[in-house]
């Protein structure tokens, strides 16, 4: 809705949106709009500024980004489009393997090609473990700083779960920085 409103240029969401939401896209009121420009803008400042702070000459000590609970994000495609995205950074999105194999169907589907440094993995982030493990497989360096994003991710886990993901990532990262935008409502469990 946002971007068909203009709040911000996205040539990708649209294959991302299901035909049936499409209507009731095209009726959020404003301040929905509002919302979701503030996020996008936000989200991507921290991630610019972190990359900018880190950037390197070295391939070997470029940074990465981890998105936890990627869902349908479009960002690392508009990143790519504009350039602001250095070709040698690692950008790794992870959601639920069903997730995962909707997004890929998709971008097969309009023939969204990737980067070699780019990996989509599908598990569970409430499994650390095998988070852990899917990360590691997918060449994930301990030894880079680390922009770690979840956007309406923490609030849908129990707490012992969501702790332990940030103990981890806390212990394990050399250098790490995690962004984390949630919905808040003191009276629900939001």
């Amino acid at each position: 809705s946002c971007v068909l409103r203009g709040y911000f240029v996205d040539d990708y969401v649209k294959h991302f949106v299901d035909k049936a939401d499409a209507e009731r896209i095209r009726s959020m009121p404003p301040l929905i709009n509002r919302g979701y420009y503030a996020r996008h803008v936000m989200v991507k400042s921290l991630l610019m500024h972190f990359l900018t702070s880190f950037q390197t000459s070295n391939v070997d000590t470029s940074p990465q980004v981890v998105v936890l609970g990627c869902g349908f994000d479009t960002l690392y495609f508009q990143l790519r489009k504009t350039g602001e995205l250095a070709a040698d950074v690692r950008y790794i999105e992870c959601d639920f393997p069903d997730v995962v194999a909707m997004k890929r169907s998709i971008m097969d589907g309009i023939g969204l090609r990737t980067q070699g440094s780019y990996s989509l993995i599908g598990s569970d982030v409430r499994k650390v473990d095998e988070l852990v493990a899917r990360l590691d497989e997918s060449g994930v360096r301990r030894d880079v700083p680390t922009f770690f994003l979840a956007e309406c991710v923490l609030v849908y886990m129990d707490v012992d779960l969501s702790n332990e993901l940030l103990r981890r990532i806390a212990s394990n990262f050399e250098t790490a920085m995690c962004t984390v935008y949630e919905q808040v409502n003191p009276k629900d469990a939001f």
